[in-house]
């Protein structure tokens, strides 16, 4: 270890160092642009993390205060009377099911979806439009603020200034179609018209490789989730938390199958990669971090945008035939009288909690049965390069695998982080307990790394850059499609004043009997033996007009409302956008002059320079 080893080692692994800077010019010195540049992002993200958390407090803090008011927007007593207790109206009514297998989604009381209700009125308050809005901002802030900070980094360590076009060595050159280059008189190996639109035919046939595995995975996964969630209600006698019980254990089973196809892939990558046959090492690490992280992404993401967007969108009415026979019976499945917040709710909890506090804890376990501690305590007589040799390698699918976190967890802090605002909490106190036992790894249980060069960290900009973006969208829906704040502003109008309680302004009671009529659902209704009632409750205000089931005037009101809003939102989201976008420059003015001079230098000293003496060697 040399000085600036022991420096890191005296002010940077200690605990202390938790409220302390990050000694990023040290770390480059010591451990390359690569390790600074991630130590340079978690320090950052944290600080950012660190607001995003007040939020999240502040928004559930007055959630639960408006959910304890009498005189709340949405009156409470009618769901009070409705699901929490077993009076007036809706005594002994029952829901209806809400999947086309009557076995797995039975008839229900009301009473046993409380717990429930009580959540989604928290998750669906009105402080929610705000956090939604706080988080769209964030995300966009966060991404403009780390490529001003990047690109000063980038400029200080000259990190901007290295060769891009160096061929790699594993590159399989046709030296049929080697030309030298007319500008330089340099050979070179160009591809031809055709090789290019195979390789761009070979990336298409990844991405729809990869769709196709997700799409039915999606669907088995609803199917699942219905499953699990009958049979713990089999075995929980209070329904209430039976069904939250059913929801974490399907999370669980969620999350331990995408670390595995997670960890398919990531072999996979390597062999997709290298039929690419790329030029350069910075394409080919480009290309592989663009199949990881989609990957990871895809597997981590899909239902969670099928629970958030997708589940309950095409529900009409118990026997629409129609969305009877859609793909997996996805027509049929909702969520009741509310959203799917409730589910999106338990299934983040649970990715959050094991990705960045369970898995990388167990991993951090492992390294260090073979680290440091272990050579220093057996092998003290041995030279120091031979206990260092013996050390873990910090490779590059250690670092793509470490920014591969990072790049999730900022995901799951902006995408639907609505559905539980307080994730931001875990994820930063797993960020700064890895963060400190990384600051250790690297220093005493690792060689150093020796990791190829590359512009910054582009390629994990862009990902990240595009998440931002994207959460734009995703907030904009979520705050439209999974809170009630466009139902609310219409119930305000047309039911409040007649009295009406929310639920019964938002369902339809249905005569049970009505099952038969069609053949198909008739077939399975009969196959059910549990319990039938004679009336059940579905969402959505209906009624019979001429032998079919149409919506009532204030349904369509009430959907064309929620486009009004979709539409108000997502302008207010991109003028909000572009204001960040135009505010936040690059550079700060001091880089920019800076930058200018040396330039200016460079075309006066260096370029004409060249230019009277050409045949001089520089």
């Amino acid at each position: 270890m040399d000085q600036v080893g022991a420096i890191l080692y005296t002010n940077w692994i200690g605990a202390d160092a938790l409220l302390k800077a990050q000694p990023l010019s040290l770390l480059q010195e010591y451990f390359g642009e690569k390790i600074a540049f991630y130590f340079a992002f978690c320090e950052l993200f944290n600080r950012f993390l660190l607001l995003s958390c007040g939020a999240g407090i502040v928004m559930i803090y007055e959630a639960f205060k408006e959910l304890n008011l009498k005189t709340a927007l949405y009156k409470r007593r009618g769901v009070e009377n409705t699901f929490c207790l077993n009076v007036g109206s809706y005594k002994n009514s029952y829901m209806c099911p809400n999947c086309r297998d009557f076995n797995i989604c039975p008839f229900t009381r009301v009473t046993d979806h409380c717990k429930e209700v009580t959540l989604g009125f928290m998750l669906e308050s009105p402080y929610m439009i705000n956090y939604y809005i706080f988080i769209m901002i964030w995300g966009i802030i966060f991404i403009f603020v780390w490529k001003r900070r990047e690109h000063y980094l980038s400029w200080l360590w000259e990190s901007d200034c290295g060769s891009t076009s160096i061929l790699r060595p594993d590159h399989k050159a046709n030296f049929k179609t080697i030309k030298r280059s007319k500008v330089t008189g340099i050979l070179k190996n160009y591809d031809s018209v055709f090789t290019k639109i195979f390789n761009i035919i070979k990336s298409l046939a990844v991405v729809f490789a990869l769709l196709a595995v997700i799409f039915p995975m999606t669907l088995y996964w609803a199917n699942l989730q219905f499953r699990i969630i009958h049979k713990v209600k089999a075995e929980i006698k209070d329904p209430n938390y039976a069904h939250f019980a059913g929801l974490a254990i399907f999370s669980l089973i969620y999350v331990f199958v995408n670390v595995v196809f997670e960890k398919i892939m990531e072999k996979l990558s390597y062999v997709i990669v290298s039929f690419e046959n790329h030029k350069t090492q910075d394409s080919y690490e480009k290309s592989l971090i663009e199949k990881q992280f989609g990957s990871t992404f895809a597997f981590n993401f899909s239902y969670f945008i099928f629970l958030g967007f997708v589940k309950g969108r095409f529900y009409t009415f118990p026997y629409d035939i129609e969305m009877w026979n859609s793909i997996a019976g996805v027509g049929v499945m909702n969520c009741g009288v509310f959203t799917c917040v409730n589910e999106m709710c338990v299934l983040l909890i649970v990715n959050v909690l094991f990705k960045s506090i369970v898995f990388s804890g167990l991993s951090s376990l492992f390294r260090c049965r073979t680290d440091y501690n272990k050579t220093r305590t057996t092998n003290a007589n041995v030279p120091c390069w031979e206990r260092e040799y013996i050390l873990n390698n910090i490779s590059e699918q250690f670092y793509i695998n470490q920014f591969k976190d990072l790049a999730i967890q900022f995901a799951m802090s902006v995408l639907f982080v609505g559905a539980f605002p307080l994730a931001p909490i875990i994820i930063l106190i797993g960020n700064v307990l890895k963060m400190r036992y990384n600051s250790w790894y690297f220093l005493l249980g690792s060689r150093r790394p020796l990791l190829h060069d590359s512009l910054g960290i582009v390629n994990w900009r862009n990902i990240i850059t595009a998440i931002a973006f994207a959460s734009v969208i995703s907030n904009v829906l979520m705050m439209v499609l999974n809170t009630r704040t466009a139902q609310a502003e219409f119930y305000e109008w047309f039911g409040y004043q007649y009295n009406t309680d929310w639920v019964s302004f938002h369902s339809t009671l249905f005569d049970v009997s009505d099952f038969t009529k069609n053949a198909i659902v008739a077939k399975a209704y009969k196959k059910y033996k549990g319990f039938k009632p004679k009336k059940c409750i579905f969402p959505g205000r209906k009624q019979m007009y001429k032998g079919k089931m149409t919506p009532l005037i204030y349904e369509s009101r009430s959907k064309n409302t929620v486009m009004q809003k979709l539409i108000l939102f997502q302008h207010i989201a991109i003028i909000l956008v572009s204001a960040i976008v135009f505010v936040i420059n690059r550079d700060s003015k001091a880089v920019t002059e800076t930058v200018a001079i040396e330039k200016r230098i460079k075309e006066q000293c260096y370029i004409r320079q060249i230019k009277k003496e050409p045949n001089q060697t520089i």
